[in-house]
């Protein structure tokens, strides 16, 4: 008679969670959380259609939408954000990646702890350069990384391979010359400061450059034979 009629939808909600009746249920939740005006409550419904279509129905597509619900409701819904980036990077949608490396950055937003922040920068970052073969986007999320903590050395491990990949030489140097100066041992910051001289001379063509650097390793490391070579 009334399809707006809250208190038998809510007996509806009551009545139909006990024999399980799952697709009906899932349906007058969604109807209560577009009926009702308290905010709050709304919010609560809408995480129960997501979880409903996730954990029961299975359903990931409509999981997706419900969680989307939520945050149209709150932008600031981390628990429906973490929701979304668990469906999506084990959705095969298309848009899946996309749409994974955008949840991730509104996680950034919103994360008040570094160390939680710096992982999800480093997360954003595999899935730019992994599965949507974007460097730059994946650059620029390693190099945030550094803008908190310069002597991260995942993130540094990391531009080391893109930008030699990539070959940004001027890149990569600067990259390799910060590694060699937080390098722990002598032998590890010779063998650093060897691949930016090599990558001077061999790369850059700056032999007069490359000069005091394959010097600078022989100071380190006295016998090392390709500071040697190079110098003679």
């Amino acid at each position: 008679a009334r399809a707006d009629d809250l208190l038998a939808l809510a007996a509806l909600d009551r009545l139909l969670a006990m024999p399980g009746l799952v697709p009906e249920l899932v349906r007058v939740v969604e109807r209560r959380a577009e009926l009702t005006e308290d905010a709050g409550v709304r919010l609560v419904l809408l995480h129960r259609v997501a979880a409903l279509y996730e954990e029961v129905l299975q359903d990931q597509p409509k999981a997706i939408g419900a969680y989307k619900n939520v945050l149209g409701v709150d932008d600031t819904d981390l628990a429906a954000l973490d929701a979304l980036e668990r469906l999506y990077r084990i959705s095969d949608a298309p848009d899946a990646p996309r749409e994974l490396a955008q949840t991730l950055e509104r996680k950034i937003e919103l994360t008040t702890d570094v160390v939680e922040r710096q992982a999800l920068r480093r997360s954003a970052a595999q899935v730019y350069e992994k599965q949507l073969a974007d460097i730059y986007q994946a650059i620029g999320q390693l190099t945030a990384v550094l803008d908190e903590d310069a002597a991260d050395p995942v993130a540094l491990a990391e531009l080391d391979r893109i930008y030699g990949n990539a070959k940004m030489w001027p890149e990569l140097l600067d990259v390799v010359d910060r590694r060699a100066l937080l390098a722990i041992t002598s032998k590890e910051r010779a063998e650093l400061a060897y691949r930016a001289a090599h990558l001077v001379e061999t790369e850059l063509r700056d032999p007069d450059a490359a000069i005091p650097r394959h010097g600078a390793v022989l100071e380190l490391a006295p016998a090392h034979e390709g500071a040697r070579t190079a110098l003679e």
